[in-house]
């Protein structure tokens, strides 16, 4: 059984980390703006370890986006959807009820699982 451990989340290492949002920046799908909105205060929401997980979960779309342009459309759609369940949240203080915000909870809980096993493997 794991254990819940929370890292806080250095938005230093963030911002030097290679991730879906600044490829997609640095392709201009992403204008500063988003980048920073993303970065910044979505990134706080999360912990260390969630963001460690994902990461690891996403290194092949983080590859496919920096090497290939075919998915670069796809991924965009799914980020912007993902920002704006954030721009939600924070407006509302709740999370819209839709199929996409409960897709979004799943994986940000997969993520914080792969994370956490990643942790005790290597902290």
């Amino acid at each position: 059984m794991l254990y819940k451990k929370r890292i806080y989340i250095d938005l230093d290492r963030v911002k030097k980390r290679e991730t879906i949002c600044s490829v997609l920046n640095n392709k201009k799908y992403l204008s500063d703006e988003e980048y920073e909105f993303e970065t910044v205060e979505v990134a706080c929401i999360y912990d260390e370890l969630t963001f460690r997980g994902y990461l690891f979960v996403l290194a092949p779309v983080i590859f496919l986006l920096k090497h290939f342009s075919f998915a670069d459309d796809f991924v965009f759609y799914l980020v912007k959807k993902w920002m704006d369940l954030h721009k939600f949240q924070r407006e509302y203080q709740k999370r819209p009820k839709s199929f996409f915000s409960s897709l979004m909870s799943l994986c940000v809980l997969l993520a914080f699982f792969v994370g956490q096993v990643l942790y005790r493997i290597k902290p």
